[in-house]
C-alpha cells in the first residue's frame, strides 16, 4: 500500500494540485459517478487523461520507496516480509477516489476495486464533513430541492449515490461483452482479481471490527482471497484477534477488549451505529436519512441488514477453519514464521558482503533506503554503492536498510540482520 499521510494513510492528489482539482469539474459535468470518460467534452477529457496518468505515475514510483512520516511525501506501508498479494502490486486509499472509477478502470483496466463500505447513516453524523463541504455542490448544483437538504441530509444522499453509483458502472462492466473474459465479480465475497482483469470486491467495514471472531475472520478471508495474499489461516485467526487501529483524524473513539483470550471480542465504539442514538428522540429525522439514503442503505445490505460476513462462514476451500487460537498461540507463531522467513534468506554476497541474523550495528547512520522485493541483497548493493558506507543494518518487516558509516557497537535485535562491506566498489 502507498501512503502520504502517516496518520490516515491517505493518498492526497498533490502531484495534480489535490482532489477538489480533479474531483469537481467531473462531477460538475457529469453529476455522476456512473459515467464513461468519452462523454465529457475533448478538453477536459484530455485533462483529465494527463492527471490521472500523473497520479499514476507517481503512485508506482512511491510503491517502491520506504515508508514516510511526512504528510504528503510518499511511500509504501510496512507488511509481515513473507506475504504477498498475488494480484495486486499496489494500492492506496482515498475515499475520494471512487468517483473517478471511471478513468482508473480507463488507465488501468487490470485495476481492482475494493469497495469499503461504511453505514451512510453513521457518516451523516460523522465530525468528517470534507466530501459534502468540497463537492455537494458539483454534484447538485442543478438540484433545488437536494441543494435545500440539511448538513446531515446531504450527507446521507452524497454516500447513497456516490457508491450506488460506483456499483452500477462497475456491475455493467461485467455485463459488457468486450470486457467479458477478464473481469471478475465479486459482490458477495467470491474470489477474484488478478490475471489481468478488472476486480470488484463489496466489504462492510463493520465486519472488521465486529464483537464476533468469527465475522472479523470471514471478512478478513474473503478480501485475502480477493487480492490472492499468501497469509495462512492461522495468521488470518490472529489477524482477527488484533485490536482495531485508528486510522482517521475524526472519530477518535477505541476499542477495547474484554474478557480471555478464548472468549475475547472486540466491543464496538460510538463510532459504528451511532445514528441510533442521534435519531432516537428525532424520528422525523430518522425517517430523513433513510428517505434521502434509500438506494444505497438497500442495495449494501444497510436497512434491511444483511450481513456480507457471518459467524457461519467456513472457508470455501474445503477445509471448515474456524478461527479458535488465543494471542499466546498467535504471538509464538508471528515470532516463529518471521525468524523462519528472515534467516532462511541469505543477504550476503561473496567477497563484497557478509551478513548476520539477530543483531543491530548500533548508530552512524547515513541514510535509509528501500529494499527491492526481488532482490534481497539490494541493501549490501546500496551499502557499496554508497561514499562512505561500511555497515548496514536490514529491517525486513518493513522494507528498510539503515546504511551506516561505522560499526560503533553491537545490539541484539531478534528480527533485524546486519553486514559489513569486505571490498569497496559497484557489484
Amino acid at each position: 500500500m502507498v501512503s502520504e499521510d502517516p496518520e490516515t494513510y491517505d493518498i492526497h492528489a498533490d502531484i495534480v494540485g489535490g482532489w477538489p482539482k480533479i474531483v469537481s469539474p467531473v462531477l460538475s459535468a457529469t453529476h455522476t459517478v456512473n459515467f464513461q470518460p468519452k462523454e465529457l467534452d475533448m478538453s477536459l477529457r484530455n485533462r483529465m487523461t494527463r492527471d490521472i496518468d500523473r497520479l499514476l505515475h507517481r503512485l508506482h514510483e512511491d510503491s517502491s520507496k520506504p515508508p514516510s512520516n511526512k504528510l504528503a511525501v510518499g511511500g509504501v506501508l510496512p507488511k509481515p516480509p513473507h506475504i504477498q498479494a498475488k494480484h495486486v502490486q499496489y494500492g492506496f486509499k482515498a475515499p475520494v477516489a471512487m468517483t473517478l472509477l471511471p478513468y482508473w478502470v480507463h488507465s488501468l483496466p487490470s485495476s481492482m476495486f475494493i469497495h469499503v463500505l461504511r453505514d451512510g447513516r453513521d457518516i451523516a453524523f460523522s465530525a468528517n464533513q470534507g466530501p459534502v463541504q468540497k463537492f455537494y455542490t458539483d454534484m447538485y448544483r442543478s438540484n433545488r430541492e437536494a441543494m435545500a437538504l440539511k448538513p446531515s441530509i446531504k450527507s446521507v444522499k452524497l454516500w447513497s449515490d456516490w457508491n450506488s453509483d460506483a456499483y452500477h458502472f462497475a456491475k455493467a462492466i461485467v455485463q459488457d461483452k468486450d470486457h467479458a473474459q477478464r473481469t471478475i465479480w465479486s459482490k458477495d465475497n467470491n474470489s477474484g482479481g488478478g490475471g489481468g482483469a478488472f476486480g470488484y470486491f463489496q466489504l462492510h467495514s463493520e465486519d472488521l471490527v465486529s464483537p464476533n471472531r468469527q465475522v472479523r475472520f470471514a471478512a478478513i478471508y474473503h478480501l485475502a482471497k480477493f487480492v490472492g495474499s499468501t497469509i495462512t489461516n492461522d495468521e488470518m485467526c490472529c489477524l482477527a484477534m488484533e485490536d482495531s487501529e485508528f486510522m482517521g483524524s475524526h472519530d477518535r473513539s477505541t476499542l477495547k477488549r474484554v474478557g480471555g483470550d478464548k472468549q475475547s471480542e472486540a466491543q464496538v465504539s460510538s463510532r459504528y451505529g451511532k445514528w441510533k442514538m442521534h435519531t432516537d428522540h428525532d424520528p422525523e429525522l430518522r425517517s430523513a436519512l433513510y428517505k434521502h439514503g434509500r438506494t444505497g442503505l438497500k442495495l449494501f445490505g444497510y436497512e434491511p441488514l444483511r450481513a456480507m460476513a457471518t459467524a457461519e462462514m467456513v472457508t470455501p476451500d474445503g477445509t471448515g477453519y474456524h478461527c479458535q487460537l488465543n494471542t499466546t498461540t498467535c504471538k509464538k507463531k508471528e515470532e516463529e514464521m518471521v525468524d523462519h522467513f528472515i534467516s532462511a534468506i541469505d543477504w550476503s554476497i561473496p567477497g563484497k558482503c557478509e551478513a548476520n541474523y539477530g543483531f543491530d550495528y548500533v548508530g552512524a547512520d547515513i541514510k535509509a533506503v528501500s529494499i527491492k522485493g526481488n532482490d534481497q541483497r539490494s541493501c549490501c548493493k546500496a551499502c557499496l554503492q554508497t561514499p562512505g558506507c561500511h555497515v548496514f543494518t536490514i529491517d525486513p518487516t518493513q522494507d528498510l536498510c539503515f546504511l551506516k558509516s561505522a560499526e560503533l557497537g553491537r545490539k541484539f535485535k531478534k528480527h533485524l540482520i546486519s553486514g559489513k562491506v569486505l571490498a569497496m566498489g559497484s557489484v
